[in-house]
């Protein structure tokens, strides 16, 4: 029965859209700030969900992804590659010359109200260091972006939270539409236990 309600609930809020003549989404994505560092290295991610690696480049440097999904990034030499966006998932020979980082990305999608004036975050990523075993990288900074141009740039010193932005509110969309999701469910549980407990007692 637990089970059941929390597919409920996590399927309902996924697909909850936000009011747009109340809320604006958060635009986010991650960034390689000294990718270009290591031009003998090509970087690339992939989501918990699976499916192909995508190439990081100058197009697509600055990236993201669905808002439930955790994301791992690689490295492998570019020497090795036939392809400049993407890869299988099915790595095949390429299998044992990957490098993966011990890093995990979280999505970072979400809605506020239009009073807020958060537009945009960016997610500074660095490279510490890389070698044919490894791949060490770390959150360097966040960048908030508000809707009079401005930016707001925070050093991230925990590597485990992101320093909230100055401007903004905490209140999301999603939180705040929480009770709403939680009401009905918690309502429809209610009723199960009584009709279960009015059948064994007859």
């Amino acid at each position: 029965m637990f089970f059941f309600i929390i597919c409920i609930h996590r399927n309902v809020l996924a697909d909850i859209m936000p009011d747009t003549r109340y809320w604006t989404e958060i635009i986010w994505c991650y960034d390689i700030i000294n990718m270009d560092d290591y031009p003998e290295y090509t970087f690339l991610y992939q989501t918990n969900f699976g499916g192909a690696y995508t190439i990081l480049n100058q197009e697509n440097r600055c990236f993201y992804y669905y808002k439930f999904a955790v994301t791992s990034i690689y490295a492998i030499k570019t020497d090795t590659l036939n392809s400049k966006y993407y890869l299988p998932d099915d790595l095949g020979d390429l299998h044992n010359k990957i490098i993966r980082s011990d890093i995990k990305l979280p999505a970072l999608g979400g809605a506020v109200r239009l009073s807020n004036p958060l537009r945009f975050r960016k997610i500074e990523l660095k490279i510490d260091s890389i070698d044919e075993d490894s791949l060490i990288i770390f959150r360097s900074s966040v960048i908030y972006y508000y809707d009079d141009d401005s930016e707001e740039i925070l050093p991230i010193i925990n590597q485990d939270s992101i320093p909230e932005p100055s401007r903004s509110y905490s209140t999301t969309y999603y939180r705040e539409r929480l009770w709403f999701i939680l009401l009905p469910i918690g309502a429809f549980a209610g009723i199960l236990v009584i009709l279960v407990y009015r059948k064994r007692n007859k």
